[in-house]
């Protein structure tokens, strides 16, 4: 908000001095505002959902299927390949959740493998899945840039990214999400 404040003060006084180039600046800040007030949005959007309690309408639904649908997406738009590597061969891997909650914990973690390729070539994204008596494991990784170890304790932490145009909220809203499942 304070950046808002700041251009809309500097616009006034533009305004004022009578600026030549009022209607330039008025133009490419009122560009600049309504993505951020877009981006405010979306933040505002997400916390609303995260505060819903959705517990009392879990489903089920098919995990391995939300997966390859949501791999696909990524695959037919960026330059990745996608291994889904399935060692007992299900055909259907079942759990209880909520399928717009579940289809965005993995579309946040592999938009994050595919932000972290980045522009590279040989982009490579793999999810392994196996199962234990009590859980379905999905492991996701990729052959991005990473993370470096002093900041790996954060990534759960609301509004902390890596990246310019990230708000911070992704894993956190991942965590949240497979937290309220159940899941760890």
């Amino acid at each position: 908000l304070t950046p808002m404040k700041l251009n809309i003060q500097y616009l006034e006084k533009a305004y004022h001095e009578n600026d030549k180039d009022f209607s330039i600046k008025i133009k490419d800040i009122s560009k600049t505002l309504i993505q951020q007030i877009e981006t405010l949005d979306k933040v505002a959007e997400t916390f609303s959902d995260m505060a819903k309690t959705n517990i009392k309408m879990f489903v089920e639904l098919d995990l391995l299927e939300v997966i390859k649908t949501t791999s696909e997406f990524y695959t037919n738009s960026h330059k990745v390949d996608f291994a889904i590597i399935n060692p007992q061969e299900f055909k259907a891997l079942y759990t209880n959740g909520i399928l717009k909650d579940v289809t965005q914990i993995f579309n946040n973690l592999i938009k994050n493998s595919v932000e972290a390729i980045g522009t590279q070539t040989n982009g490579k994204i793999i999810v392994e899945i196996s199962q234990t008596d009590s859980y379905h494991n999905v492991l996701i990784s990729d052959n991005g840039n990473g993370i470096s170890e002093d900041m790996r304790e954060m990534i759960f932490t609301p509004y902390f990214t890596t990246r310019s145009k990230g708000t911070g909220l992704g894993l956190a809203i991942v965590k949240t999400l497979i937290t309220d499942m159940g899941g760890d």
